[in-house]
């Protein structure tokens, strides 16, 4: 750009003076000044990085910059300015006007150009810089206001056009303190470009100017090593800066970071072998700690077997819950096993799912094989169950435990050996313990948000109350029950709690119908010579009762109240746990109108469903008291045959590829519905909605 001749007024004190006195012709680029290079080498006076280069020549030439310069009272001059610039920008602006016409043009403008950036004006500094490149381009302050116009540029989050000649001329004739400023810049704009390389020599180059800044320009180094994903691009970081010392005793490490990212634990552990073989480690204790047992967990993980799964279940316990989930779960792995040698012949050739497309695989891969180990109900007998598994047993994966102390306990461990856990246990915290860390099991969350949904979009309710037992589940489910009702604008009219074994409701029910009101004595003496009664006041529309199966003997004694209380027309809500038909006859002579939601529901029509029911009849109809297969038994089978899935491809063989797989698999339709696992490791699916018609659990979903 070109501009005219530069004035003696401030262009602070005149706001149009760019427009009234600079003529502006933009171009593409800024080139290499053609006597720069000559101007440049000329000897400089005052190096100091906040006083400008001023020229040095004969007085009689035709080229000399400083003009000759009247006396004033207050012995202001260039230097004087200069010298204002950085702390009290403004007074620098008033002393300027005072010696302006005493100043060569380019001297004028190159003090402005600082004070408009000392005052915090950097678009018009980009201005002003930008305008002298283009009239001065011979002049000894064409560094410095090169300087000022990318720093401008810079602080405005703007790109400057690469020109690396011109930046390579501009460093080297800036004095030091600008000069390592003016080399961060580059290499911030380097970054900000994606050239991790480039970025690097502009730091390193800044490193060589500013050893006073040594740490922190290392450290920022090291931070943009850490950030190199790639192998190859590593490999050429290598080569060019590996002659820094602290970046070569840095690169052993980013590379086994990497090697470690993309499960290549073979060159990763040649690469902790070479690095304990270091004698200079033994100085540096917690890095030979980390070492030796890298080592020894890569060694480990080479001898994964991607046909072995580890089960953690209370095996030797005889508690009666633990004995039953414990034989529901081993029903269910049982049966995930034998899936893909009876989906033939059991079913036929049409009806087929998702695992059918894998089972050739398999069998040429070998047997799934499950290992087991006995929890104990203890946290460290399932610390060491997982070790042993991991260690001893090779498996790729482990399912298990079932209850909370015991999952937590095995998870945290499953998590520092980072092999893929999938616990059966109720607890929703479980995954948060760990990126390896998955739960599939029913989700009461899920199960509340799925019922209040349907509540309020098909039937519509708004007006809840809630009668819940002073168990763990029953707080929890009336919490969450709770916040997905105000979340979504309902209303809960009441909320009673009641205890296990309780005899009589009354209490709950008449505050849930205002029987317990206060009435005027005049209103008591006309209801007493009418001999009439309180009516019960139903400003509601929906009940939940969270309980299920294992208290069926609540349920016998607090619905025939809804009669009593003519409750009978409103809709009765309920969890996972009415899915079962011991509570189907206690609830369907009371209530018309019944919801709950369930993750199986096994007289579903889908045919692998079907398939399911069927085999679990096959074998375990002669079973005493058989009731069909459980949510546990869908739950196990749900988990192996997944596994079973995914291990079918060479590809998913390793810890860290399984747990990759795992995050990111297709939904998976299995018999406890279409299934995902959240970024959280929890699993997630579409709930079933069900009803009770004519004595039949039936879905409406």
């Amino acid at each position: 750009m070109v501009f005219g001749t530069v004035g003696a007024q401030s262009v602070l004190s005149l706001p149009n003076w760019i427009e009234t006195r600079v003529q502006f012709a933009h171009t593409s680029s800024l080139s290499t000044p053609p006597l720069f290079q000559l101007a440049a080498t000329q000897t400089l006076e005052n190096p100091n990085p906040e006083t400008p280069l001023i020229p040095t020549g004969n007085p009689n030439s035709a080229e000399l910059l400083i003009l000759e310069k009247a006396p004033s009272p207050q012995e202001i001059d260039f230097y004087s300015i200069t010298a204002l610039l950085k702390n009290t920008p403004q007074q620098a602006l008033t002393d300027l006007e005072q010696i302006r016409d005493f100043l060569a043009p380019e001297e004028v403008l190159i003090l402005e150009i600082q004070i408009v950036y000392h005052l915090g004006q950097y678009e018009q500094t980009e201005i002003l810089s930008d305008g002298f490149l283009e009239t001065f381009p011979d002049s000894p302050f064409f560094p410095r206001a090169y300087y000022y116009y990318y720093k401008s540029l810079f602080l405005q989050q703007k790109f400057a056009e690469n020109q690396p000649e011109l930046n390579e001329i501009v460093v080297t004739h800036l004095p030091g303190e600008l000069q390592a400023d003016l080399l961060q810049i580059f290499g911030q704009d380097a970054l900000a470009r994606e050239d991790i390389q480039r970025a690097l020599r502009f730091f390193l180059r800044q490193l060589e100017t500013a050893p006073q800044q040594s740490p922190v320009i290392s450290q920022e180094i090291l931070t943009i090593l850490s950030t190199i994903s790639q192998l190859e691009f590593l490999k050429n970081v290598e080569n060019e800066f590996s002659h820094f010392d602290f970046i070569k005793a840095e690169l052993p490490y980013l590379r086994l970071k990497l090697l470690l990212d993309q499960a290549q634990y073979q060159p990763a552990l040649e690469v902790v072998e070479t690095l304990l073989s270091d004698t200079a480690l033994q100085n540096i204790p917690d890095r030979l700690e980390y070492l030796s047992d890298l080592q020894k967990r890569l060694r480990v993980l080479l001898q994964v077997n991607p046909r072995r799964i580890g089960v953690i279940l209370p095996l030797s316990s005889d508690r009666s819950q633990a004995v039953r989930l414990t034989q529901e779960i081993l029903e269910g792995l049982r049966l995930g096993l034998l899936a893909f040698k009876e989906t033939e012949k059991a079913e036929g050739a049409e009806e087929t799912n998702s695992l059918d497309s894998h089972s050739q695989e398999l069998a040429k891969l070998g047997p799934i094989e499950l290992i087991f180990r006995d929890s104990e109900l203890d946290p460290n007998a399932s610390i060491n169950a997982v070790r042993e598994l991991v260690e001893e047993e090779h498996v790729i994966a482990i399912i298990g435990p079932i209850t909370r102390k015991t999952s937590e306990a095995a998870a945290q461990e499953a998590q520092r050996l980072e092999v893929p856990l999938i616990s059966l246990s109720l607890t929703s915290s479980i995954p948060d313990i760990g990126s390896y860390i998955f739960r599939n099991n029913q989700s009461w969350e899920q199960e509340m948000k799925a019922l209040v949904r349907y509540a309020f979009d098909y039937k519509n309710a708004r007006r809840f109350l809630i009668l819940y037992p002073s168990t763990n589940k029953g707080n929890n489910a009336m919490a969450l029950f709770f916040d997905e009702v105000t979340h979504l604008g309902g209303i809960i009219r009441g909320g009673e709690v009641f205890d296990l074994g309780q005899e009589t409701f009354v209490q709950q029910f008449e505050k849930f119908t205002n029987l317990d009101r206060l009435i005027p004595l005049d209103e008591q003496e006309i209801m007493k010579e009418f001999e009439e009664k309180l009516e019960p006041l139903h400003d509601f529309d929906a009940l939940f009762i969270p309980i299920g199966r294992s208290n069926i003997d609540e349920l016998n004694v607090l619905l025939p109240y809804l009669a009593f209380y003519k409750m009978n027309d409103i809709v009765l809500l309920g969890d996972s746990g009415w899915n079962d038909y011991s509570v189907v006859s206690a609830i369907d002579k009371h209530v018309k109108d019944t919801v709950f939601v369930d993750n199986f529901f096994k007289q579903s029509a889908q045919a692998h469903v079907q398939r399911f029911v069927r085999l679990h009849e096959r074998y375990f109809l002669r079973h005493l008291n058989y009731k069909g297969p459980s949510s546990y038994s869908a739950y196990s089978y749900d988990t192996v045959t997944l596994l079973m899935e995914l291990l079918a491809l060479p590809k998913n063989g390793n810890h860290f590829a399984l747990q990759q797989a795992l995050l990111k698999m297709e939904p998976y339709s299995g018999v406890t519905g279409i299934t995902t696992f959240l970024a959280n490791g929890e699993a997630h699916r579409e709930l079933k909605v069900l009803t009770i018609q004519s004595g039949k659990i039936v879905s409406v979903n």
